[in-house]
């Protein structure tokens, strides 16, 4: 009679580049390979195997960590981020996952180490010569166009990179990955300043006086009184432009008024904006009697309505038919910080100068504030945690600093 073959099971390899080894009709997933870790993972699984009488557990086959792909975790993250983060916050995450999963979505996100991490840096400091994406149009035509993609700068650059490693640690804590693909990522250096071929951005700087005057004579009184509150409070752009009647508490001198969505609102802190008389008078300029108390004081369908009234008493003559509408889209009842940022972006254009964003007033309020406050008092009206953080935003007191000079040296 002839002698059985007791041989032991070899160690496969798939054609994606995954380590494998059947036993019992079973595939048992290894890594990758030719790695170290699926070496000892096959030795282990092989002494198991052994020392339980060549046969393994009765147990269904689990979904192994390393067949999931960089697009399978960056889309299961995306979930649980949107339901945890502000928009503008989700927005600046996907822009750095999206870079991320075009170049490297379908490799297993076992695989993806630090040598694809710095792929990916590399991608946002040159930026994309063009972006081909798909769009359908009203006939449902598929539409190609593509969109270049700027160099980001060094610093937006280290905190993409950090965003991304915290995709792969959140998927670790899940249970989707090994630590181990999270701990590798953390040995990727982060850029220093000074570094060839990486951009370094202008230090966000206050926007002259006499371009906010500019800008305020062209724009629409709903965004001319939106940068004043931005200049009087201190607020971010999108602290404001959903703000309704109901919202402020005027149960005191200085009315306070509490979003429920802001920037660090899923660090579980409270933020306060405060009107001083000033500010008051600008809102109670919108506040009409019959506006209800739930929907937005500022309105971009108002402005619109307003300014065509003024064009058709000058231009329009009464018979005269209205215009076709060119676009299915509809002017909404609330400015975004996108819509508020554009009709600042237009009137710059529109006066010929430099163009700004409402997120430079904020660090005019912060200046004023701490030349005349200190930067205690500063730091709480902006809502900052620390100091630190307000001394980016508030320039020093110059004056103080030369007087200093002129006395001492």
């Amino acid at each position: 009679m002839p002698k059985l073959k007791r041989h032991i099971p070899k160690l496969c390899k798939h054609h994606k580049g995954h380590a494998f080894v059947k036993i019992n009709g079973r595939t048992i997933w290894l890594g990758k390979y030719g790695s170290d870790e699926a070496d000892e993972a096959y030795h282990r699984t092989i002494s198991e195997w052994l020392a339980n009488g060549r046969t393994l557990p009765d147990e269904p086959e689990e979904i192994q960590p390393h067949l999931i792909t960089v697009e399978e975790v960056a889309t299961a993250y995306g979930r649980w981020a949107q339901e945890r983060y502000s928009k503008s916050e989700w927005d600046t995450i996907r822009s750095a996952v999206r870079v991320m999963v075009r170049r490297y979505g379908s490799m297993p996100a076992s695989a993806f180490g630090p040598n694809a991490l710095r792929a990916v840096r590399a991608s946002m400091i040159t930026g994309d010569p063009e972006e081909v994406r798909f769009e359908k149009n009203d006939q449902g035509e598929v539409r190609e166009f593509s969109s270049p993609r700027r160099p980001w700068s060094r610093k937006h650059v280290n905190k993409q990179v950090s965003r991304i490693r915290t995709v792969f640690r959140w998927a670790a804590s899940h249970e989707m990955l090994s630590d181990a693909v999270h701990r590798r990522l953390e040995t990727v250096e982060s850029l220093k300043a000074g570094q060839v071929g990486v951009k370094e951005r202008d230090r966000i700087m206050p926007v002259p006086n006499v371009h906010i005057r500019q800008v305020r004579r062209r724009v629409s009184r709903q965004v001319r009184a939106l940068i004043d509150l931005q200049l009087l409070t201190g607020a971010r752009a999108g602290e404001l432009v959903g703000i309704r009647p109901v919202d402020f508490d005027q149960s005191e001198e200085v009315w306070t008024y509490r979003p429920l969505e802001h920037k660090t609102a899923h660090h579980d802190k409270e933020r306060t904006i405060y009107f001083g008389p000033r500010a008051q008078r600008i809102v109670n300029l919108f506040i009409r009697v019959d506006r209800n108390i739930n929907s937005p004081i500022f309105s971009p369908r108002e402005a619109n309505a307003e300014a065509k009234a003024v064009g058709a008493r000058g231009q329009r003559r009464k018979d005269q038919r209205a215009n076709i509408n060119k676009s299915t889209r509809s002017i909404g009842d609330q400015y975004t910080t996108d819509s508020y940022r554009r009709a600042i972006h237009r009137a710059c254009r529109a006066m010929g100068i430099s163009v700004w964003g409402p997120h430079r007033l904020r660090h005019n309020a912060a200046t004023n504030l701490r030349r005349q406050f200190g930067i205690e008092i500063t730091r709480i009206i902006l809502g900052h945690a620390t100091v630190g953080m307000t001394a980016i935003y508030a320039e020093k007191p110059d004056s103080r600093i030369r007087k200093a000079i002129a006395a001492f040296g």
